[in-house]
């Protein structure tokens, strides 16, 4: 966007120090030059002021990371099938790794031999109510984070999510199932002035498993309020959401199977 400086000074040297203005902005300005004789109006020139910094709001890899602690909680909603829960794990003990000795494994605490998940999870890991993140004064929000996953197609699956004040929601295109080939960067758009807190949920049903899921390096940033926004979700919510709250409001149904 582009400015004419509108604001007059009356200068007694030949510099002038203006505060207040926006970031990623051309302003335009002139010098109007007057005495008791006569009046000049120097060129007009201009100058574009730096495009806003990005921040980081808050960043995870696990390196040094037990779960639960003050940020982050961890459990299974459905502890009777086995108790099975995200927790940061070792390269040597079987963890795929992207950038780092550890990473977080969606069932530490397994039924079943060697590296495979048990039926009938959910196993969440999610912000701790008391440690939600505040976007006011930001905009370009944008938290990304990187997934390798292995899992019964359609029946099994990773469910990224966010609280919108009443009930846990997975956006469009929160949920992984199948076999990802690797590790995959996702990321997801925010907006708002409220408080955000994020969880990831591991999902199984009552019969095959396969190694499960794995998440690393999660990375939320943002820059000041003054920049563009495009399309993201919206959060203004202030309402902690409850621990390991079961419910959440999918983008696509949960296939049953038949036999």
């Amino acid at each position: 966007m582009d400015t004419l400086v509108g604001a007059a000074l009356t200068l007694t040297s030949p510099s002038a120090y203006i505060t207040g203005l926006s970031y990623s902005h051309t302003y335009y300005w002139y010098v109007w030059a007057m005495d008791d004789r006569d009046t000049t109006v120097g060129p007009v020139w201009s100058f574009t002021t730096m495009a806003p910094p990005i921040l980081t709001l808050m960043s995870e890899d696990f390196d040094a990371l037990d779960v639960p602690n003050s940020n982050w909680v961890t459990g299974d909603l459905n502890a009777t099938s086995g108790f099975d829960y995200w927790d940061n794990q070792l390269g040597t003990d079987g963890a795929r790794l992207i950038s780092s000795p550890y990473s977080l494994y969606c069932a530490d605490v397994s039924d079943q031999a060697g590296q495979f998940y048990d039926d009938d999870m959910f196993a969440y890991f999610e912000r701790a109510a008391s440690a939600g993140i505040d976007l006011t004064g930001y905009t370009n929000i944008q938290l990304s984070f990187w997934l390798w996953y292995d899992t019964e197609f359609d029946f099994d699956f990773v469910s990224f999510q966010y609280w919108n004040g009443l009930v846990w929601v997975e956006p469009v295109g929160g949920r992984f199932t199948g076999t990802s080939g690797g590790w995959v960067q996702q990321t997801v758009d925010f907006f708002g002035s409220g408080i955000l807190w994020i969880r990831w949920v591991f999902v199984s049903d009552e019969s095959v498993t396969d190694e499960g899921a794995y998440l690393d390096d999660i990375l939320l940033t943002a820059q000041p309020t003054g920049s563009s926004q495009g399309d993201a979700i919206m959060v203004n919510t202030t309402t902690r959401p409850p621990l390991g709250a079961r419910g959440f409001t999918p983008s696509c149904p949960v296939p049953k199977k038949s036999f």
